[in-house]
């Protein structure tokens, strides 16, 4: 979005935005809607399931004529496919079975769980009016449909039921299978390839005709068909079009020579790689290297943010990047309605924007919310899991609503909102810019928002853990400087001062929210000189994490302004490995003190997704209170300072 308002002159609502990004933006919310939609309906319809003895993934059963044991899940996968011809064969082709062998494993099934399973064909099928209808604007014709089969089976409970089949994604298990996974590889190599030429799509092997038979591939028994058919299906319906177009575009000519000249060969690379990113969605982890890196970062948010009062107090620091995105005198416009009537204000915000509104939202956001279920019960942990962050969600809302309603009424004063002859309104260009000032200023988690390095692989996942506000960040005082190159002394020292005041405001800001908030004496207040020195390792750390890797070389400067040094901890996102060292330091040492138990906490939170910042800032607290350190419950909250 910063790269094409630079284009567009480092103006609101220019013409490379509106082509590129408004649209962009319009799709990534309807998508955003649509999964959401998927994960309510498809938890309801399996949640009858949930409760049953034993779970998805609990004890399996042994069923003789496989000659293995099952779990729910894996049976439910399995009747998942017998719903029409193709899958079926290939259920029973893939690992040499015939009907009779997994009659047994359909009969196992209660009449609940076979309702389950018609609710998910059902639900595959409600998207077929949508594939015609995009199928005939960009292919011509409508794809030839794969024909549910309608049986009959008596279910565990003594029932019998019919039952009137459906589609499944067919899913090869590339565990069981080489071929499986060789075949998997050309087709992502294929896709790499496509878009080193331009030709960007998504990936929809919903509408290939399927071949007569495949034989010697096993299908995978898991619901991970479902998760990932419903995830491309519904990234198909919402960018393909957009693709095309996009390509079109980019791979003009015209446009491609005339960014090259003024702004550099990068610049149109930038664009053409966050299109291809677009096109290949959110896949799951591949290859060792992938798998262990996305297990290595898997409970880092968890770990860090969860339930993290003081995190979600310094939220408000984020009005910096707001005021700065579209000026001080509309977010104060906007503040004044809001802190006017809050409840009020937020609502009107969400009936005109749908970004907003899913922007609130702490539950069915997406389906690994129904994998979370599948995987590991929707018992109270769960529950509690799928609300982890809503302290912070609710704090951030306390900046992005100021922040649409400031944005809005500035691209209303600039005649953004247009009114017909009828006297009718159309605001939609206003609500539109007022999106991107939200997520230009503080940040937004979809592909199309995320930096180069945040759309990358796994592993370069490890170095941007906590970058997304970061990045934004760093591209506001990025498009000030670029905006101000080559322009009059007083703009270039205008775009210095702004740069710093975005770099040196929060920093100072959230060092005083937490000398305020946390009981205990603070000695380094107190002294002017270790204060300096705390600030300026603030503000170092702050600036060197506007860049991945240059964050890494932050403890690099400790030993220079600060006392005390930490050494280096690895990434980020690879908490757990600097977590499990200190765990270790600790435990050698033998004395089950203050350290040990941070460091024991702070590995759980890393291996099981527990808030254990908040969990070791609640128990020191606590600990200050027994101890007659303070008699300020807020240690409770914010935990406890000494002056040392």
């Amino acid at each position: 979005g910063m790269i094409m308002r630079l284009l567009d002159g480092n103006k609101d609502g220019g013409a490379m935005w509106d082509f590129f990004v408004r649209s962009a933006n319009e799709r990534g919310d309807w998508e955003t809607e649509m999964i959401a939609q998927a994960s309510e309906v498809l938890t309801k319809a399996l949640r009858p399931v949930f409760s049953l003895k034993g779970g998805m993934r609990g004890k399996g059963v042994y069923f003789e004529s496989l000659g293995r044991s099952l779990n729910r899940e894996q049976r439910i996968g399995l009747a998942l496919n017998v719903g029409n011809d193709g899958n079926l064969q290939r259920l029973l082709d893939g690992e040499g079975w015939s009907y009779a062998d997994i009659r047994p494993v359909l009969q196992s099934l209660t009449k609940a769980e076979w309702d389950a399973v018609q609710a998910v064909w059902d639900h595959m099928d409600s998207y077929r009016p949508m594939i015609a209808a995009i199928e005939k604007r960009t292919v011509g014709a409508e794809p030839e449909w794969v024909q549910p089969v309608q049986f009959t089976v008596t279910t565990a409970d003594g029932q019998t039921i019919t039952l009137r089949g459906g589609y499944y994604p067919v899913k090869y298990d590339i565990e069981a299978s080489a071929r499986s996974e060789q075949l998997e590889d050309a087709t992502d190599a294929k896709r790499a390839m496509n878009a080193a030429h331009g030709s960007d799509t998504t990936h929809r092997s919903f509408v290939k005709k399927r071949s007569e038979a495949v034989v010697g591939r096993p299908v995978e028994l898991s619901l991970s068909a479902m998760y990932s058919g419903v995830q491309d299906v519904i990234h198909d319906l919402a960018w393909r079009e957009w693709l095309i177009d996009a390509s079109k575009m980019i791979n003009s000519s015209t446009l491609d020579d005339a960014i090259r000249t003024k702004y550099g060969a990068e610049t149109v690379r930038a664009i053409r790689q966050w299109i291809s990113d677009i096109a290949a969605g959110t896949r799951k982890p591949r290859g060792v290297f992938d798998r262990a890196a996305a297990f290595l970062r898997k409970n880092v948010a968890a770990s860090g943010l969860a339930l993290n009062v003081m995190n979600a107090v310094q939220n408000v620091t984020g009005l910096v990047n707001s005021g700065e995105r579209i000026g001080a005198k509309w977010l104060a416009v906007g503040q004044g309605e809001f802190l006017g009537d809050m409840k009020g204000a937020a609502a009107w915000v969400d009936e005109k924007s749908s970004f907003m509104a899913n922007r609130a939202k702490t539950q069915f956001r997406d389906l690994n919310e129904l994998r979370n279920i599948v995987e590991n019960g929707d018992g109270i942990i769960t529950k509690a899991k799928h609300h982890q962050f809503a302290l912070i969600t609710v704090t951030q809302r306390v900046v992005d609503v100021p922040t649409w309603i400031g944005a809005y009424r500035k691209a209303e004063a600039e005649g953004a909102v247009e009114m017909g002859a009828d006297g009718s309104i159309d605001d939609s260009k206003a609500v539109a810019m007022a999106d991107q000032a939200v997520i230009d200023a503080q940040g937004s988690g979809m592909t199309k928002d995320l930096s180069a390095v945040e759309r990358g692989g796994e592993l370069a996942k490890l170095f941007t853990a906590y970058y997304s506000y970061m990045n934004t960040t760093y591209n506001l005082v990025a498009n000030r400087v670029a905006g101000a190159r080559g322009g009059s002394a007083r703009e270039r020292g205008s775009a210095t001062f702004h740069a710093l005041m975005i770099m040196a405001l929060p920093v100072a800001l959230m060092a005083v929210i937490k000398a305020a908030l946390t009981p205990g004496d603070d000695d380094d207040w107190e002294d002017p000189e270790k204060l300096a020195k705390k600030l300026a390792m603030e503000q170092m750390s702050f600036a060197m994490g506007l860049v991945p890797i240059a964050r890494e070389f932050t403890p690099a400067i400790q030993p220079f302004l600060q006392d005390q040094t930490f050494g280096y901890q690895g990434p980020s996102g690879m908490r757990i490995v600097g977590d499990s060292a200190k765990f270790t330091q600790q435990a050698a040492q033998g004395d089950f003190d203050d350290g040990f138990r941070k460091a024991a906490v702070g590995l759980s939170g890393s291996l099981f997704g527990l808030p254990a910042a908040q969990i070791n800032r609640t128990w020191t607290g606590i600990d200050a209170l027994a101890d007659d350190k303070t008699d300020n419950p807020a240690a409770v909250l914010f935990g406890y300072q000494d002056g040392k």
